[in-house]
Protein backbone atom coordinates (compact mmCIF):
# COMPACT_ATOMS: atom_id res chain seq x y z
CA UNK A 1 0.00 0.00 0.00
CA UNK A 2 1.18 3.49 -0.83
CA UNK A 3 1.33 6.05 1.94
CA UNK A 4 -1.08 8.97 1.86
CA UNK A 5 1.78 11.34 1.09
CA UNK A 6 3.37 9.06 -1.53
CA UNK A 7 3.06 11.68 -4.27
CA UNK A 8 5.32 13.90 -2.18
CA UNK A 9 7.54 11.30 -0.50
CA UNK A 10 7.93 8.77 -3.34
CA UNK A 11 6.94 10.69 -6.44
CA UNK A 12 8.67 8.53 -9.10
CA UNK A 13 7.52 5.23 -7.62
CA UNK A 14 3.95 6.47 -7.19
CA UNK A 15 3.84 7.86 -10.73
CA UNK A 16 5.17 4.64 -12.25
CA UNK A 17 2.69 2.48 -10.35
CA UNK A 18 -0.28 4.64 -11.32
CA UNK A 19 0.77 4.84 -14.98
CA UNK A 20 1.22 1.06 -15.15
CA UNK A 21 -2.09 0.45 -13.37
CA UNK A 22 -3.85 2.80 -15.79
CA UNK A 23 -2.48 0.88 -18.77
CA UNK A 24 -3.37 -2.49 -17.24
CA UNK A 25 -6.93 -1.29 -16.67
CA UNK A 26 -7.10 -0.26 -20.33
CA UNK A 27 -5.79 -3.65 -21.51
CA UNK A 28 -8.37 -5.42 -19.33
CA UNK A 29 -11.15 -3.25 -20.73
CA UNK A 30 -11.87 -1.77 -17.29
CA UNK A 31 -12.32 1.77 -18.52
CA UNK A 32 -13.89 3.11 -15.33
CA UNK A 33 -10.80 2.09 -13.37
CA UNK A 34 -8.58 3.44 -16.14
CA UNK A 35 -10.27 6.84 -15.93
CA UNK A 36 -10.12 6.94 -12.12
CA UNK A 37 -6.43 6.04 -11.98
CA UNK A 38 -5.57 8.32 -14.87
CA UNK A 39 -7.36 11.27 -13.34
CA UNK A 40 -5.37 10.80 -10.15
CA UNK A 41 -2.16 11.16 -12.16
CA UNK A 42 -3.47 14.19 -14.05
CA UNK A 43 -4.33 15.86 -10.74
CA UNK A 44 -1.13 14.88 -8.91
CA UNK A 45 1.68 14.78 -11.47
CA UNK A 46 4.07 17.69 -11.26
CA UNK A 47 4.90 18.21 -14.94
CA UNK A 48 3.40 17.94 -18.39
CA UNK A 49 5.49 15.03 -19.66
CA UNK A 50 4.37 12.84 -16.76
CA UNK A 51 0.73 13.65 -17.53
CA UNK A 52 1.21 12.92 -21.23
CA UNK A 53 1.76 9.24 -20.40
CA UNK A 54 -1.85 9.06 -19.21
CA UNK A 55 -3.14 10.85 -22.29
CA UNK A 56 -1.40 8.24 -24.46
CA UNK A 57 -3.43 5.49 -22.82
CA UNK A 58 -6.59 7.60 -23.03
CA UNK A 59 -6.07 7.98 -26.79
CA UNK A 60 -5.89 4.20 -27.20
CA UNK A 61 -9.06 3.82 -25.14
CA UNK A 62 -10.90 6.42 -27.21
CA UNK A 63 -9.84 4.58 -30.36
CA UNK A 64 -10.99 1.10 -29.35
CA UNK A 65 -14.31 2.55 -28.12
CA UNK A 66 -14.84 4.38 -31.44
CA UNK A 67 -14.73 7.75 -29.67
CA UNK A 68 -12.71 9.21 -32.49
CA UNK A 69 -13.58 12.90 -32.19
CA UNK A 70 -13.06 12.90 -28.43
CA UNK A 71 -9.67 11.31 -28.94
CA UNK A 72 -8.70 13.78 -31.64
CA UNK A 73 -9.57 16.65 -29.30
CA UNK A 74 -7.35 15.21 -26.55
CA UNK A 75 -4.51 14.49 -28.97
CA UNK A 76 -4.50 17.96 -30.52
CA UNK A 77 -4.59 19.50 -27.04
CA UNK A 78 -1.57 17.43 -25.98
CA UNK A 79 0.36 18.31 -29.11
CA UNK A 80 -0.31 22.01 -28.63
CA UNK A 81 0.97 21.84 -25.05
CA UNK A 82 4.11 20.17 -26.41
CA UNK A 83 4.64 22.95 -28.96
CA UNK A 84 3.22 21.15 -32.01
CA UNK A 85 0.24 22.98 -33.48
CA UNK A 86 -1.94 21.25 -36.09
CA UNK A 87 -5.18 22.53 -37.63
CA UNK A 88 -8.28 20.77 -36.35
CA UNK A 89 -9.96 20.19 -39.71
CA UNK A 90 -7.60 20.90 -42.63
CA UNK A 91 -8.93 21.45 -46.15
CA UNK A 92 -7.50 20.09 -49.39
CA UNK A 93 -5.24 23.10 -49.87
CA UNK A 94 -3.69 22.61 -46.43
CA UNK A 95 -3.22 18.89 -47.07
CA UNK A 96 -1.48 19.64 -50.36
CA UNK A 97 0.76 22.22 -48.69
CA UNK A 98 1.80 19.77 -45.95
CA UNK A 99 2.54 17.01 -48.47
CA UNK A 100 4.61 19.44 -50.54
CA UNK A 101 6.49 20.70 -47.47
CA UNK A 102 7.25 17.17 -46.37
CA UNK A 103 8.46 16.02 -49.78
CA UNK A 104 10.71 19.08 -50.02
CA UNK A 105 12.16 18.31 -46.58
CA UNK A 106 12.77 14.67 -47.56
CA UNK A 107 14.24 15.35 -51.00
CA UNK A 108 17.90 15.89 -49.91
CA UNK A 109 18.05 12.51 -48.13
CA UNK A 110 18.43 9.01 -49.50
CA UNK A 111 16.81 6.06 -47.76
CA UNK A 112 20.21 5.08 -46.35
CA UNK A 113 20.72 8.56 -44.90
CA UNK A 114 17.29 8.50 -43.25
CA UNK A 115 18.12 5.17 -41.64
CA UNK A 116 21.35 6.56 -40.21
CA UNK A 117 19.85 9.65 -38.57
CA UNK A 118 20.82 10.11 -34.89
CA UNK A 119 18.40 9.20 -32.13
CA UNK A 120 15.87 11.76 -30.98
CA UNK A 121 16.63 12.95 -27.44
CA UNK A 122 14.30 15.93 -26.85
CA UNK A 123 11.80 14.73 -24.20
CA UNK A 124 8.94 16.93 -25.44
CA UNK A 125 9.39 15.81 -29.04
CA UNK A 126 9.57 12.16 -27.99
CA UNK A 127 6.22 12.63 -26.26
CA UNK A 128 4.82 14.41 -29.31
CA UNK A 129 5.87 11.51 -31.54
CA UNK A 130 4.06 9.04 -29.29
CA UNK A 131 0.92 11.17 -29.35
CA UNK A 132 1.08 11.42 -33.16
CA UNK A 133 1.30 7.63 -33.41
CA UNK A 134 -1.70 7.19 -31.12
CA UNK A 135 -3.71 9.64 -33.23
CA UNK A 136 -3.29 7.61 -36.43
CA UNK A 137 -6.39 5.38 -36.06
CA UNK A 138 -8.38 8.22 -34.50
CA UNK A 139 -7.79 10.48 -37.50
CA UNK A 140 -8.04 7.68 -40.09
CA UNK A 141 -11.55 6.77 -38.95
CA UNK A 142 -12.73 10.00 -37.34
CA UNK A 143 -11.27 12.83 -39.42
CA UNK A 144 -9.45 11.56 -42.53
CA UNK A 145 -8.36 15.06 -43.56
CA UNK A 146 -6.13 15.18 -40.46
CA UNK A 147 -4.44 11.83 -41.16
CA UNK A 148 -1.95 13.15 -43.78
CA UNK A 149 -0.88 16.03 -41.54
CA UNK A 150 -0.21 13.72 -38.60
CA UNK A 151 1.92 11.52 -40.83
CA UNK A 152 3.81 14.50 -42.24
CA UNK A 153 4.38 16.06 -38.83
CA UNK A 154 6.00 12.88 -37.55
CA UNK A 155 8.43 12.89 -40.46
CA UNK A 156 9.24 16.59 -40.10
CA UNK A 157 9.98 16.17 -36.38
CA UNK A 158 12.19 13.15 -37.12
CA UNK A 159 14.13 15.05 -39.76
CA UNK A 160 14.70 17.93 -37.33
CA UNK A 161 15.25 16.08 -34.04
CA UNK A 162 16.31 12.57 -35.07
CA UNK A 163 14.73 9.13 -35.33
CA UNK A 164 12.79 7.51 -32.52
CA UNK A 165 10.71 4.38 -31.97
CA UNK A 166 7.70 6.12 -33.51
CA UNK A 167 9.50 7.39 -36.62
CA UNK A 168 8.69 4.23 -38.65
CA UNK A 169 5.01 4.78 -37.89
CA UNK A 170 5.21 8.24 -39.46
CA UNK A 171 6.93 6.91 -42.58
CA UNK A 172 4.55 4.01 -43.15
CA UNK A 173 1.53 6.28 -42.79
CA UNK A 174 3.09 8.83 -45.14
CA UNK A 175 3.50 5.91 -47.56
CA UNK A 176 -0.18 5.08 -47.12
CA UNK A 177 -1.12 8.68 -47.92
CA UNK A 178 1.03 8.66 -51.08
CA UNK A 179 -0.81 5.55 -52.31
CA UNK A 180 -4.25 7.10 -51.82
CA UNK A 181 -6.41 7.66 -54.92
CA UNK A 182 -5.77 11.15 -56.22
CA UNK A 183 -2.21 11.21 -54.92
CA UNK A 184 -1.12 8.09 -56.84
CA UNK A 185 2.58 8.21 -55.95
CA UNK A 186 2.85 4.45 -55.62
CA UNK A 187 6.61 4.14 -56.19
CA UNK A 188 7.35 6.80 -53.57
CA UNK A 189 4.86 5.19 -51.21
CA UNK A 190 6.56 1.83 -51.56
CA UNK A 191 9.99 3.44 -51.02
CA UNK A 192 8.99 5.16 -47.76
CA UNK A 193 7.10 2.09 -46.60
CA UNK A 194 10.31 0.11 -47.04
CA UNK A 195 12.15 2.77 -45.03
CA UNK A 196 9.62 2.25 -42.23
CA UNK A 197 10.14 -1.52 -42.35
CA UNK A 198 13.94 -1.14 -42.32
CA UNK A 199 13.77 1.22 -39.34
CA UNK A 200 11.66 -1.32 -37.46
CA UNK A 201 14.20 -4.03 -38.22
CA UNK A 202 16.95 -1.79 -36.81
CA UNK A 203 14.98 -0.84 -33.69
CA UNK A 204 13.06 -4.07 -33.19
CA UNK A 205 10.24 -2.52 -31.20
CA UNK A 206 7.32 -4.94 -31.30
CA UNK A 207 4.61 -2.38 -30.57
CA UNK A 208 5.54 -0.21 -33.52
CA UNK A 209 6.37 -3.30 -35.59
CA UNK A 210 2.71 -4.33 -35.32
CA UNK A 211 1.57 -0.94 -36.62
CA UNK A 212 4.16 -0.73 -39.39
CA UNK A 213 3.72 -4.28 -40.70
CA UNK A 214 -0.07 -3.92 -40.68
CA UNK A 215 -0.16 -0.59 -42.45
CA UNK A 216 2.53 -1.46 -45.00
CA UNK A 217 1.29 -4.90 -46.00
CA UNK A 218 -2.44 -4.12 -45.76
CA UNK A 219 -2.40 -0.70 -47.44
CA UNK A 220 0.84 -0.03 -49.33
CA UNK A 221 2.82 -3.01 -50.59
CA UNK A 222 0.12 -4.54 -52.80
CA UNK A 223 0.36 -1.59 -55.18
CA UNK A 224 3.88 -2.74 -56.08
CA UNK A 225 4.06 -6.47 -55.26
CA UNK A 226 1.71 -9.43 -54.97
CA UNK A 227 -0.52 -9.25 -51.92
CA UNK A 228 0.34 -12.83 -50.91
CA UNK A 229 3.86 -11.58 -50.07
CA UNK A 230 2.40 -9.76 -47.08
CA UNK A 231 0.41 -12.59 -45.48
CA UNK A 232 3.23 -13.90 -43.29
CA UNK A 233 4.09 -10.35 -42.17
CA UNK A 234 0.48 -9.68 -41.15
CA UNK A 235 0.54 -12.90 -39.11
CA UNK A 236 3.81 -11.75 -37.55
CA UNK A 237 2.24 -8.36 -36.78
CA UNK A 238 -0.69 -10.08 -35.06
CA UNK A 239 1.56 -12.27 -32.91
CA UNK A 240 3.84 -9.36 -31.98
CA UNK A 241 0.86 -7.24 -31.01
CA UNK A 242 -0.47 -9.94 -28.70
CA UNK A 243 2.92 -10.30 -27.04
CA UNK A 244 3.28 -6.62 -26.13
CA UNK A 245 -0.34 -5.55 -25.64
CA UNK A 246 -0.74 -3.69 -28.93
CA UNK A 247 -4.19 -5.23 -29.20
CA UNK A 248 -5.81 -2.67 -31.48
CA UNK A 249 -3.37 -3.09 -34.36
CA UNK A 250 -3.07 -6.83 -33.70
CA UNK A 251 -6.81 -6.99 -34.43
CA UNK A 252 -6.35 -4.96 -37.62
CA UNK A 253 -3.57 -7.30 -38.76
CA UNK A 254 -5.74 -10.33 -38.09
CA UNK A 255 -8.68 -9.00 -40.10
CA UNK A 256 -6.57 -7.64 -42.98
Amino acid sequence: MLAEDSWQAEYKLTLDLYVEATEVSYLKGNFDSMEQLGNTVLESASNLLDKIQIHETQLQAHSVRNQFLEGIHVGLMCLKLLGVDLPENPDNAEIGAWLGKTQKALSPFSSEEILSFPKMTDPAMLSAMRILSRMIPLSYFGRPSLFPLISCQGILLSLEYGNTIDTPVAYVNYALVLCNPGVDRFADGHQYGKVAKQLIELQYDKKCKTIVFNNFYAHVSFWSEHSRNGLSYLTDAYQSGLEVGELEFAAYALTN
